[in-house]
């Protein structure tokens, strides 16, 4: 029982009001795997569908928006960096004027 409730305690949960719909056809074998997958975990087929397509597509976005660079790559980004010109009149107006009417970064 001490196992089960400690499970418990550090699964995640999606407490968001919900409002969206999300309908998927599925194999049988896929739809199998998918409730074996939530009952071993405690969950209804839904929140670990939610829980783990959600991971899944942080995941995804993240790997999409971040660059990584190896040693070499960065040390070459930082040169060409230090090579650039300094900036135009017209591109510090430009940032300003961003900078003015951009509230979301």
């Amino acid at each position: 029982m001490c196992h089960f409730l400690a499970h418990i305690l550090i699964m995640p949960t999606v407490s968001r009001q919900k409002s969206e719909r999300l309908v998927a056809r599925l194999g049988t074998g896929d739809k199998d795997l998918l409730k074996k997958a939530a009952s071993l975990s405690g969950q209804s087929v839904a929140s670990f569908v939610v829980i783990h397509a959600r991971t899944a597509a942080e995941r995804a976005i993240e790997q999409q928006e971040r660059i990584t660079l190896n040693t070499a790559e960065s040390e070459r980004f930082i040169r060409a960096l230090q090579k650039a010109p300094a900036p135009t009149k017209r591109a510090k107006r430009a940032l300003a004027n961003y900078r003015k009417t951009v509230t979301e970064h």
